[in-house]
């Protein structure tokens, strides 16, 4: 009786689920059929009419001098879907939605299932629509496509990048989902955490530069993460890399789902009138909260430090104490700040 209350959760929820999603799987049809046609207008009559420049060092097209189907842009967009996907599925207000279904035969972790089951479908829909472009375009292409050797393997790569992309992503938002009471908060913590990332890298753009430099390791990953996300002229060896970072990526999203099904048991619905769920991401919260002022400033205080009062003569490592020392104070400010403003509103509701 259980299995079949099970696959009924799967018709629960908001009534208008379905007409949205249908708008977010037509919209992945259009713009993935926009993709692919592009990709063959533009770049497989280029290279059989010795258009493109790696033409003249290739005497047929070659995998490793292509540029794929989906590049950086593309695969933004296939986060941008599964992004929108899922705030559909999971909805805006979760209290109210979990609050209703706790009501009936099911458990947070059938409510989580559905979810999942949901998203998996969500993109699913997109693959069969990119597969579907390719197939009408090689169908629509067949002379063009029968003078040309290793097609097969660009669209090989794209599939493989693809369903790793998704996975990471997929992984990377119900993780988010176990930390949060709203989809507000999801969305919002993926664009703070997105900034905060930057910041950081702001502070250490010197060093990870003289890293870079000088570290072979370091070169050759950066190297291969470019590699994967641009889409553009690879390599001999490019589908082994390609293979080994999506299984990663694609190893890490599966590690993620699975930390965030075991969070499940931590979500109740008395909690989430609250914004952070769990109590450890709310604390690597606060702290982001509390630092991020003193990585916003840090490089432009440094920088007039340097340039007042010592005539652009600190080193590298001088500069990265002095951002430290910034980071540290900002944070204390802030910390302070932000409990002046905590007992002021305590006062104001009492």
């Amino acid at each position: 009786m259980r299995k079949y209350l099970n696959k009924s959760l799967l018709y629960q929820g908001d009534s208008k689920i379905t007409l949205f999603l249908s708008i977010a799987y037509f919209a992945a049809f259009f713009f993935n059929k926009i993709i692919v046609d592009s990709f063959f207008d533009s770049n497989i009559r280029l290279y059989l009419y010795n258009l493109n420049y790696n033409y003249l060092y290739y005497e047929k097209f070659n995998a490793e001098a292509v540029q794929l189907m989906f590049t950086t842009l593309e695969l933004f967009y296939l986060g941008v879907y599964l992004i929108i996907c899922y705030s559909i599925i999971v909805g805006i207000h979760k209290r109210k939605k979990w609050s209703l279904l706790l009501s009936g035969p099911f458990s947070k972790l059938d409510i989580r299932k559905r979810e999942f089951i949901l998203i998996i479908i969500s993109f699913l829909v997109f693959l069969v629509s990119f597969i579907i472009a390719v197939v009408q375009n090689i169908y629509l292409n067949y002379e063009i496509i029968s003078y040309i050797s290793g097609f097969e393997k660009v669209f090989l790569i794209d599939l493989i990048r693809i369903i790793s992309v998704a996975a990471i992503t997929i992984g990377g938002l119900t993780l988010l989902d176990s930390f949060f009471s709203n989809i507000y908060y999801v969305l919002g913590s993926l664009i703070f955490t997105f900034l905060y990332l930057i910041a950081i890298i702001g502070n250490l753009d010197s060093l990870i530069y003289g890293f870079a430099t000088s570290t072979r390791v370091f070169r050759l990953i950066s190297d291969n993460i470019m590699f994967f996300l641009e889409g553009y002229y690879y390599q001999e060896n490019y589908l082994g890399r390609i293979i080994a970072i999506s299984a990663g990526l694609f190893i890490f999203g599966v590690i993620l789902i699975l930390i965030s099904k075991s969070l499940t048991k931590h979500m109740f619905v008395e909690n989430m009138n609250e914004g952070i769920l769990l109590k450890f991401p709310k604390k690597a919260f606060n702290l982001m909260n509390i630092t991020f002022p003193g990585l916003v400033l840090a490089p432009f205080l440094s920088t007039l430090i340097n340039e007042f009062y010592f005539s652009y003569r600190l080193n590298v490592q001088m500069l990265f104490i002095i951002k430290i020392l910034i980071i540290v104070v900002v944070s204390f400010i802030s910390c302070y700040l932000l409990k002046m403003w905590d007992n002021n509103k305590k006062d104001i509701y009492y």
